[in-house]
């Protein structure tokens, strides 16, 4: 869901530009902004799940991608580069997340687990962008993004779910792999408890 805003948001930014009566130079000088702030969120987002969580910092990172994208489309200005840099920085910001704790959540399969949620969430968002692209056709650019700014509190809400810290990951993969090896390995869950 977090990635449909930022997949839809990529593509239509530099219509958007245009359409605002800005030249092609600064529709693609802002679409690099956005996607150069989404890296280095990617790369913060990490370091900071280290410490505080990576529930935590899912959560808190793809709730507050709303106020910042809609911020942007209603401000102009160094006030709307400022909110589409931040925007574009929280929607990536629990991307790596993702992976990590996708990783930890099944460490026997480390590479299944890194590919799901990055091909999952890509490959579906890729094709919702034909829904997304009709949306724009029918109501117009600028309210799509609009719409796409809200998305990410529902995918706010759905991370609620997620385990909550690193000892709650850990359980549940040591679960994880009695059911794949048929081993026991009640110590090592009674351990961590």
């Amino acid at each position: 869901i977090r990635t449909m805003a930022g997949i839809g948001f990529t593509m239509f930014l530099p219509v958007l530009m245009a359409e605002r009566g800005m030249s092609l130079i600064t529709g693609g000088i802002v679409l690099t902004m956005f996607t150069a702030a989404g890296v280095i969120g990617g790369f913060i987002g990490g370091l900071v799940s280290d410490r505080l969580g990576r529930a935590r910092v899912i959560w808190t990172t793809v709730l507050l991608t709303t106020p910042f994208l809609y911020g942007f489309l209603h401000t102009d200005g160094i006030l709307m580069y400022t909110f589409l840099f931040i925007g574009g920085f929280m929607v990536l910001a629990s991307n790596s997340v993702a992976i990590a704790m996708a990783q930890e959540l099944f460490p026997e399969n480390t590479g299944t687990a890194s590919a799901f949620p990055m091909g999952f969430s890509w490959g579906i968002a890729g094709g919702m962008m034909i829904l997304v692209g009709n949306m724009a056709d029918r109501i117009g650019v600028e309210s799509t993004l609009e719409f796409l700014a809200f998305l990410p509190i529902l995918g706010a809400l759905l991370a609620l779910k997620l385990p909550k810290d690193h000892r709650e990951i850990k359980v549940t993969a040591s679960k994880n792999t009695i059911d794949q090896t048929g081993d026991d390995n009640t110590r090592i869950v009674e351990k961590i408890r």
